[in-house]
């Protein structure tokens, strides 16, 4: 009987951290996705084809890098903004908000924002989903390839 109860408290007491081990790691929710990939892109992550090609994590199907480079300039004293509009089972909506303040092509010229708009919103939509795409070394070639159920980006 004592060898009984000590199986038993052993497999209550060992449980939790099994069962702890096996499972997967938290899974980021779609707006800390997004927060993630506006650090990096605000930090220049993107400006190389190296930075482009590992900025694809975020994305189901990431895009080629473009051949014409424009670069967005936003307002750094006023932070951009981040806010999940809706998340229904395995889709969600999140809103991004920074202030506009120009672009600069690859002839380093500058285009003044839009005078009629104070702020530019972005609409990203996200999936929970254990697929993703990556683009192949040639820069045009896409891999599917499965893992852990992860939030992408679905509009690049």
């Amino acid at each position: 009987m004592k060898n009984i109860l000590v199986v038993s408290l052993f497999v209550i007491l060992a449980a939790p951290s099994i069962l702890g081990q096996s499972q997967p790691g938290k899974t980021k929710s779609p707006k800390e996705v997004v927060q993630e990939f506006w650090k990096l892109e605000t930090e220049g992550g993107r400006l190389t084809s190296e930075g482009w090609h590992n900025a694809g994590i975020f994305f189901v199907h990431p895009g080629p890098l473009p051949q014409r480079k424009t670069i967005e300039v936003i307002s750094g004293t006023y932070k951009y903004s981040v806010d999940e509009r809706w998340v229904k089972e395995n889709e969600a909506e999140i809103a991004n908000g920074c202030f506009d303040l120009g672009r600069i092509d690859d002839s380093l010229r500058y285009t003044p924002p839009d005078p009629r708009y104070e702020k530019t919103a972005a609409l990203y939509h996200l999936v929970l989903t254990d697929k993703h795409w990556e683009i192949g070394p040639d820069g045009v070639t896409e891999k599917e390839l499965s893992g852990p159920l992860a939030w992408r980006i679905e509009n690049p």
